[in-house]
């Protein structure tokens, strides 16, 4: 089984299920700079989807999260190469990575 992390929405429009994320799907996150091996890590994305929680539900769509994402990523994140993402709005997968210092490429 997967691990989920849900990510904290900064903000911004939201359109729901009105919008169709999947056409990002096998685009990616890049590391702006290689580590001391000289590895530049990528977090592919593998599917992403609508997927409401119970809080968007209750809610009218005002909080909680609508989306989800399986993520590959080059690092190993929690001894996991695989993982899933629950977000409320693109922008706030995007600011999770360039936290990160990784940059979306579509």
């Amino acid at each position: 089984m997967l691990s989920e992390t849900k990510l904290t929405s900064t903000g911004g429009y939201h359109f729901g299920r009105m919008v169709d994320l999947s056409k990002y799907t096998g685009s990616h996150f890049e590391s702006n700079h290689s580590d001391e091996s000289n590895i530049i890590h990528k977090a592919i994305i593998l599917s992403i989807y609508y997927n409401p929680d119970e809080i968007y539900n209750r809610n009218d769509g005002y909080f909680g999260n609508c989306w989800s994402v399986i993520i590959n990523d080059s690092r190993m994140i929690n001894n996991e190469y695989t993982y899933k993402l629950h977000f409320r709005n693109f922008s706030d997968l995007v600011k999770h990575y360039e936290n990160q210092d990784m940059k979306f490429y579509p």
